[in-house]
């Protein structure tokens, strides 16, 4: 953990059992730039590596397909730091964007069981595939909405005119919040594990505001008569859970903040870099069109090379522990690099080529274990409709710049195309399905 007397860039600690080699400078892993952080986790020796985050942030990377996938099981590695010996805040007490604890509510991204299953409990069948499929007809129809008016302009930019608002248009469906506050929920997903400082007054106003909005909800829905609660949306089963005295009140504003910043970030960023490989490779634009049956496992090929998620949440050592062979003490900061377990080629020969229904385990673009993505099914079916779509407008969609110079987002554990402008000749109106 970092602290005032240590000294910034070096680590006096051995790095693996036996290891007595003098202090070094520990190498910083790339902020600000998502794009770098592929690279720089491909770079790292393995199978774990002490590095630096934000400059100054002590911190275990580990990498490695199964070392990855063993580290998301492994109980001795906490989300909730309350549960740490001493109890105190992580990081030495500070704050850094991304950290996920600034909201200063309880939610899923740092709790460990029994309370992250108790929380879990309450919306899981909301975000099941069973329960996912009945929202496809309202995903393919908000899709098409949007593209037909991105077409009737000649062209515009994906990202804000189409993937951002279907998300967000999705995801207040499912969580019961009226549209007054879509544009709300929009700034929060760019905003609560986004590249802000937590003492930034724009991330508190955003906080301030999207806490306000969940309370002000889930009050009005637990005061209200049962007859007239609206049924399986987030906003009630959460209001229901904090009535019956499942939830705490702060859990139930905890609920809404995880899925406001976990659904909509990732699942835009995979339809930004699933768009530009679509327009850059045609063969794979032909390949769904002329097969439909492939589009699951090219879905599941996109999210295995695109995945938003670089790092996992932050993990802390509850005790002293030993990971591949290297020593790690209590309250140490520990993150597995899912990107680098989803291009090991241990589990995936030729890691960089899409090679849809390749005989190889599950990616870990969504985690693994306990702390799943509860969102998974959902960004599926939204990635599947809009694919399906933009084979449509293919060839006639274009990149209005080249791939190398579109923009990429300013964060640290996500990655992810934050702008994809195009153009649509208008004889490719008539071409979507």
């Amino acid at each position: 953990m970092p602290n005032d007397d240590a000294r910034p860039g070096a680590d006096d600690r051995p790095t693996a059992l036996g290891d007595e080699s003098p202090a070094r400078p520990l190498p910083k892993l790339p902020h600000g730039c998502s794009h770098a952080i592929h690279a720089a986790l491909a770079a790292l020796p393995g199978p774990i590596d002490r590095v630096l985050l934000f400059d100054e942030l002590p911190t275990w990377i580990v990498t490695g397909y199964e070392e990855v996938k063993q580290v998301l099981d492994d109980d001795r590695l906490i989300k909730d730091w309350l549960s740490l010996p001493d109890g105190k805040p992580p990081f030495g007490g500070r704050r850094y964007p991304e950290d996920g604890y600034a909201p200063g509510v309880r939610h899923l991204f740092g709790l460990d069981a029994p309370d992250h299953t108790r929380l879990r409990r309450v919306t899981q069948h909301a975000f099941s595939a069973r329960a996912t499929a009945r929202w496809r007809p309202l995903i393919r129809a908000e899709t098409d909405r949007l593209l037909d008016a991105l077409v009737a302009r000649g062209g515009g930019e994906l990202v804000g005119d189409v993937f951002e608002p279907l998300s967000v248009r999705v995801l207040c469906a499912i969580l019961g919040v009226p549209d007054e506050y879509r544009e709300l929920v929009r700034e929060g997903g760019a905003t609560l594990f986004g590249p802000l400082s937590s003492g930034d007054p724009r991330y508190l106003r955003v906080v301030t505001d999207v806490r306000s909005m969940a309370m002000r909800l889930l009050r009005q829905c637990r005061n209200a008569p049962a007859g007239d609660r609206r049924g399986d949306d987030i906003v009630t089963l959460a209001a229901t859970a904090w009535r019956d005295g499942t939830l705490s009140a702060s859990e139930a504003v905890g609920i809404l903040f995880q899925f406001i910043a976990g659904n909509t970030l990732n699942t835009v960023s995979v339809l930004a870099n699933g768009a530009v490989r679509l327009m850059e490779e045609p063969q794979l634009a032909g390949l769904l069109r002329d097969n439909p049956v492939l589009l699951r496992p090219i879905t599941e090929e996109l999210l295995r090379l695109t995945s938003a998620t670089a790092l996992s949440t932050w993990r802390f050592a509850s005790r002293p522990m030993t990971i591949a062979g290297t020593r790690i003490d209590t309250g140490d900061v520990v993150l597995a690099a899912l990107d680098h377990a989803n291009h090991d080629s241990a589990a995936y020969p030729g890691p960089d080529r899409l090679l849809p229904g390749r005989p190889a385990p599950p990616h870990q673009a969504f985690g693994h274990g306990r702390h799943y993505c509860a969102g998974a099914e959902l960004a599926r079916a939204e990635i599947q409709t809009v694919l399906v779509a933009l084979t449509g407008l293919l060839p006639h969609m274009k990149l209005a710049v080249p791939a190398e110079q579109l923009p990429w987002s300013p964060l640290s554990f996500l990655q992810g195309i934050s702008a994809v402008p195009v153009t649509v000749a208008q004889s490719g109106t008539g071409r979507r399905s």
